[in-house]
């Protein structure tokens, strides 16, 4: 789970391996039809990318198997087919066949509103059971705490954890804004166990594994199946603290393996778990939603063809399942370790089926840094605008990087003063200027500076006043502002500070100058122009002009 702009990262245990992978696959007749798509993918494991576990159906018959790595390195036990995965939020289309079935049963239904069974939580006698399944509710993300759970906790304690959340702070109001919380789909896990008057495994297994026969998935009851495992710069290293499945049940904490993953959605698709009223609510997608979120299901275009899945990423295990109507076509990936964009993998295995010529990449090695080289490097940085801290550290003749509140993770050196790591499926970019005493930060199109803070530069800009404005301040700025390029961006004020939302969340908007905001993470600066009612919007080198409503 992400809490900064780094994913957290979890208790490393240092395990010496060897750079080559094993591969295995599994027989079927139309397996060898793809030897590219093996050379692909054993690249991938040969040069430390990833491990895990592929599996690819047309219609309910695996035309394609790959299993690549270990099961857990510690030990040197190999992955096979049968090896389970953590499926992280792949789990929530299990939780909305669930609650799609008990309404079909007369047990619940969409309008059933949330005080029937947590009146506690706010706004609950306006939160309906669609709006949790569409993350419409407006509670917020319990999952920021996750730091916490990773003991058993009791749907006690876990409702204490959302209770008090949902009285702190609320995203929005009930069905106002799609905003993805995983709270939807815990909550929505104990309202089936409350309905059915049993454990959410006992669900789970009557209502979809036995009926499809699924070998491998379960809800467990502790660490099941594989180990996750985060690339340390030179090998892969066991992640050993993992997140109780009691924790997170429906929105999350379910473990798999691809097969059963192209096996459930192959039959939801097919009708064998839901009528096909409840199958086409689940595949409506929410057109002003940020994320093609339909119930349980995610939209995944791909070329002129629509498909519908899930991703999961859950304790270092990313996973992906995508199922093509059209062309009955089932693609699934189960990693517990990867170092490498899990976008490009589902690319390229969809380009294979679907017989698009696609590209074997190659990959540089790992630069070793000298002894004399590693000080220039070292330090306390930081971003004054977002008020976090990076330390720099030494071990073992690598670097290390520590955000605050965080376990330290090694860098991957690709150059000159140029650092690399991967989490969650994600690239990140550390660019070091030593003159300069700078580092800059690089993910998914985001860029920030970090000061070293005993740099003169850092010394002279947190020496600077913050800017604060009162609430009759803010009244100038308020208002929602029009441009035909983007969506309304409403303005508004909580207390002092100024808040902004478009179709997504709201965020905060810091003061830098004399009529001036700015969104840092996003990278927005917004200039308004009180008496001609404008407001200049920038991102990404690309300015927007755009005037306020009238009232």
């Amino acid at each position: 789970m992400n809490r900064t702009i780094l994913s957290s990262f979890l208790v490393i245990v240092a395990i010496l391996f060897s750079a080559t992978f094993f591969a295995f696959s599994s027989c079927s007749t139309e397996q060898s039809k793809y030897p590219k798509l093996d050379q692909y993918l054993e690249t991938l494991g040969n040069n430390n990318k990833f491990m895990g576990s592929i599996s690819i159906f047309r219609g309910d018959t695996q035309i394609y198997s790959k299993v690549i790595g270990y099961s857990d390195v510690k030990s040197g036990d190999k992955a096979t087919v049968e090896s389970r995965y953590k499926i992280g939020s792949i789990s929530k289309s299990f939780t909305a066949v669930l609650v799609m079935q008990a309404i079909e049963k007369g047990l619940i239904s969409l309008e059933t509103t949330l005080d029937n069974y947590f009146p506690s939580i706010q706004n609950s006698n306006k939160i309906t059971i669609e709006n949790m399944l569409r993350h419409r509710s407006g509670i917020t993300n319990y999952f920021d705490m996750m730091s916490k759970f990773t003991e058993h906790k009791t749907q006690h304690v876990m409702l204490d954890s959302i209770i008090l959340r949902s009285k702190k702070d609320v995203v929005s109001a009930p069905d106002s804004i799609t905003s993805y919380s995983n709270s939807n789909y815990l909550l929505l896990s104990y309202i089936l166990e409350e309905i059915y008057d049993e454990k959410f495994s006992e669900i789970l297994d009557n209502n979809i594994v036995k009926p499809l026969r699924l070998k491998n998935t379960l809800m467990p009851d502790s660490q099941e199946g594989c180990y996750s495992h985060q690339y340390a710069g030179d090998r892969w290293d066991v992640e050993e603290t993992e997140t109780h499945p009691s924790a997170i049940m429906g929105a999350g904490g379910i473990v798999s393996t691809p097969m059963d993953l192209n096996l459930f959605y192959h039959a939801l698709f097919s009708g064998k778990l839901v009528s096909k009223e409840s199958l086409n609510q689940m595949k409506t997608i929410d057109k002003m939603s940020p994320l093609p979120l339909g119930i349980g299901l995610l939209g995944m275009p791909f070329q002129k063809k629509m498909g519908y899945g899930h991703t999961g990423s859950i304790d270092g295990y990313i996973s992906v399942s995508v199922y093509h109507p059209e062309n009955n076509i089932s693609i699934s990936i189960t990693t517990n370790g990867l170092n490498y964009n899990y976008n490009y993998i589902l690319k390229n295995l969809l380009h294979a089926i679907y017989d698009i010529p696609f590209k074997i990449p190659t990959f540089k090695k790992s630069i070793n840094l000298s002894k004399e080289d590693i000080p220039q490097y070292l330090g306390t940085y930081e971003n004054l605008k977002l008020r976090q801290r990076i330390i720099i550290s030494n071990q073992e003749n690598m670097l290390t990087l520590q955000v605050s509140g965080e376990k330290s993770v090694k860098l991957t050196t690709i150059g000159k003063d140029s650092f690399e790591l991967y989490s969650s499926g994600i690239k990140q970019d550390i660019i070091f200027n030593p003159t300069e005493q700078v580092l800059t930060f690089k993910m998914i199109g985001l860029t920030f500076e970090y000061l070293n803070v005993d740099s003169e530069k850092y010394i002279y800009e947190s020496s600077k006043k913050p800017i604060v404005l009162t609430e009759e301040d803010l009244d100038k700025y308020l208002g929602s502002y029009v441009t035909h390029k983007l969506p309304r961006l409403s303005v508004t004020k909580k207390g002092n500070v100024l808040v902004a939302q478009g179709k997504g969340q709201p965020f905060n908007l810091d003061p830098i100058e004399k009529h001036t905001f700015e969104f840092a993470l996003a990278g927005i600066v917004m200039i308004f122009d009180p008496e001609n009612s404008a407001m200049t919007l920038t991102r990404d080198g690309k300015v927007y002009e755009m005037l306020r409503e009238e009232k």
